[in-house]
């Protein structure tokens, strides 16, 4: 972040709180930062946080001052932008054009920018004139798709449907499929095509339920019901809508829409919506879910078999094992290769497994793996199954493990495998076998959970002596197991580089939005995507939004954790994991004795480092306190006062947050996978777990946590940990 920036952030934040001059120059001096007032990107961020007579002022004063350079022609740009936010329209049109005959190498914002200011003025033919120009921009413009509907508008203003059907068509690929479907039926309507227009709404409401476009296509198909040939929408639509519905938790909204069909389904469509209703019963835990689903007697194959695997969740919340049992063993005799008879025997497996009864749990794997062999499951059941095997120290356990690599050598337990390969060949002192394997992760699986042990476990001693066994490895090849390890292409091609000179420009002007717009359609279209993420990141670094830095690393370099620690891809990694608040930080886990890279890494997943975050069962802030514990521990640290907002200041946060996780360690005796486990799922799950079966290492008991949720957040917390310290370690 630029000084600059990062002067006018603490600017603006102080001013809100009543600070004086004398009092903000005393604050920007102790914060290290020298505020250019004058520099464009200052007058601009300003201006659009606070869009007043004096902010427009300055911007244009800066305009003024550059009347003939690029700095002068993007205030230009800013001031239309700003302008056509408020509805300044007759400004914005001017300050627009100013910018375009002086900034050819953004000539597509200013048109794009300028036609809506056009399209305000009711101008709507000269609107149309500067979208041809974002249409034929070099490079292809990110504005295309905008530009296509907003020229939709306008030729419907002009009645000329057929030509807004043309532009939807010609530039289809830039808009986003809820709104071309919402433009294409307007165009349709107009022409007077009342049925296609009908369907082309139908497609919005039902298959994006939950857009921005779904109440305009409501409205539409509120308005043109019952007029002739309508047409008439099938099961299919309405229940496609009803589960992705579900899968957005509207339960209200799925049981009286589905109530409502239910008349005008054909009998397969009520069996289904009926089955989904017995579903939404048992996922708001009503308490006649149950006896709803038994009572329901259904013809049709797959809703019988989806009412059978709720039957069978119902059952295991009533403890009535009898009835699970009874349909479990219907969906084996009526529904054996049913997706619904998959679920069910995860469910019941994962029942067994959280109440410690894992041998129980043993059958319903292998009819997993061995009834759905093809399935994605099927890996993750063969793992569990096998584990099971090695916790009971079953002699077969390495065979297992090698079996199960070469059944699924794409399987994201390999890294696993192959640690607990090592662990059994150390443990019985092949010290060459436990080399060889744990070689093969560090080699193959760069920055695993099971990386960071390996390397320790190499270095002990016996392995650290012994030779890679040449036997193991032959084996290891002949398993074929793919190369995890990602290239990193992190050098600009000139395509590229256009890209990041745009938006740099952009940025440069204060237009953070506009430039975040840039990339992110660069990211999709110029093959370089672990560049682009990079520019996001650090784009959105200087906004203070490091969350949204690390989901955009995240989205456009998905396989960055596959990347090797070297010089150039360093600064990849400290985008993917940055380090903001550091010094209160390091603070806070100084004085709770723990290690600031550990809770660095547990910040990274609870929040991103985004203070103000909340989740859905409202925690707050950095390390996601929940209030009452946020109390409680209030009283602990001497904190008076407290309120529910305090968690979203980052230092009181730390202090609590590091705090409680201090209380927890020194509960287990500072067994730190454990601990995590218990931030994460509860002390007492925890407790439950540990008094259940005997581990011989942190390790095994991670991978034996049954909540999926847990075992991963732990795993992932240690292995941020171990990129942070490798990261700002020294």
């Amino acid at each position: 972040m630029t000084r600059s920036c990062l002067g006018g952030i603490i600017l603006d934040r102080w001013r809100r709180r009543g600070a004086g001059p004398l009092a903000l120059a005393l604050i920007l001096i102790a914060a290290g930062v020298t505020l250019r007032a004058d520099s464009l990107e200052s007058l601009v961020v300003e201006y659009r946080r606070h869009p007043s007579a004096s902010t427009h002022a300055a911007v244009a004063r800066f305009a003024d001052a550059h009347p003939k350079d690029r700095d002068g022609a993007l205030a230009l740009l800013a001031l239309g932008a700003g302008e056509l936010d408020q509805k300044l329209f007759d400004d914005a049109s001017k300050h627009l054009y100013g910018a375009r005959t002086r900034l050819p190498s953004l000539d597509d914002y200013a048109a794009y920018l300028g036609a809506n200011a056009l399209y305000g003025l009711k101008r709507t033919n000269d609107a149309l004139y500067l979208l041809g120009v974002v249409w034929k921009s070099e490079p292809e413009s990110p504005l295309a798709g905008k530009a296509a509907l907003l020229a939709v508008k306008c030729y419907l203003d002009l009645n000329q449907p057929e030509r807004a059907l043309d532009a939807i068509d010609a530039h289809r690929v830039a808009i986003a499929d809820s709104a071309e479907e919402l433009s294409r039926g307007q165009a349709l309507e107009a022409e007077g095509k009342t049925a296609d227009a009908a369907r082309a709404y139908q497609r919005v409401w039902y298959e994006f339920p939950r857009s921005a476009e779904a109440p305009e296509a409501e409205k539409a198909l509120a308005r043109l019901r019952g007029r002739s040939g309508y047409p008439k929408e099938s099961a299919a639509m309405v229940l496609g809508r009803a589960r992705k519905l579900m899968d957005a938790r509207e339960w209200q909204h799925v049981t009286s829409e589905l109530t409502a069909a239910l008349p005008r389904l054909d009998r397969e469509g009520q069996d289904t919506a009926r089955a989904m209703l017995g579903a939404v019963r048992y996922r708001r835990r009503d308490a006649g879910a149950l006896s709803y689903l038994l009572a329901l007697k259904l013809t049709t194959p797959e809703a019988d078999a989806e009412r059978l695997y709720y039957v069978l969740l119902s059952a295991h919340r009533a403890k009535r094992e009898a009835d699970a049992r009874a349909a479990l063993d219907r969906l084996e005799s009526d529904h054996t290769k049913s997706t619904w008879r998959l679920q069910a025997l995860l469910a019941a497996a994962s029942h067994y497994a959280m109440d410690h009864q894992g041998s129980a749990a043993q059958p319903f794997y292998r009819a997993c793996f061995d009834s759905f062999p093809d399935s994605g499951d099927a890996a993750g059941c063969h793992w569990k199954f096998i584990w099971q095997d090695y916790l009971d120290r079953r002699a077969a356990a390495r065979d297992a493990f090698v079996d199960h690599l070469r059944r699924y050598p794409a399987s994201e337990k390999a890294p696993a495998a192959l640690y607990f390969l090592g662990r059994i060949a150390q443990n019985g002192r092949d010290y060459a076998s436990a080399r060889a394997y744990y070689e093969e992760i560090e080699t193959n699986f760069p920055n695993e959970y099971y990386t960071a042990l390996a390397r320790e476990r190499v270095r002990e001693s016996g392995v650290s002596s012994a030779r890679s066994s040449t036997t193991v490895n032959a084996q290891l090849a002949a398993l074929h197991l793919p190369d995890r390890r990602a290239k990193a292409d992190l050098t600009a091609t000139a395509a590229t580089t256009v890209r990041l000179d745009r938006a740099q420009l952009l940025e440069s002007a204060g237009l953070y939005d506009l430039a975040q717009g840039e990339l992110r359609f660069a990211g999709g279209s110029t093959g370089q995507p672990q560049v682009i993420a990079m520019a996001l990141a650090e784009l959105a670094g200087k906004q203070q939004t490091p969350d949204l830095g690390i989901r955009f690393i995240k989205h456009y370099a998905p396989d960055y954790m596959d990347l090797p620690f070297n010089s150039a891809t360093d600064r990849l990694w400290k985008l993917a994991f940055p380090m903001p608040y550091r010094e209160v930080l390091e603070e806070n886990a100084r004085v709770a004795a723990l290690d600031p890279f550990l809770v660095a890494a547990l910040i990274r997943q609870e929040s991103e480092f985004n203070p103000r975050a909340v989740s859905r069962s409202k925690a707050y802030g950095l390390t996601q306190i929940l209030p009452g514990t946020g109390r409680i521990l209030s009283r602990k640290v001497d904190l008076r006062g407290f309120r529910t907002a305090m968690l979203f200041t980052p230092s009181i946060n730390l202090r609590l947050g590091t705090f409680y996780l201090r209380m927890l360690a020194d509960q287990l005796q500072g067994h730190w996978e454990e601990t995590l486990a218990s931030y994460n799922a509860g002390k007492g799950r925890v407790d439950r777990w540990l008094a259940a079966t005997q581990f011989s290492e942190p390790a095994e008991f991670v991978e034996s946590i049954p909540i999926t949720e847990t075992r991963n957040y732990v795993q992932t917390v240690m292995r941020n940990a171990d990129v942070y310290r490798r990261l700002y370690g020294h």
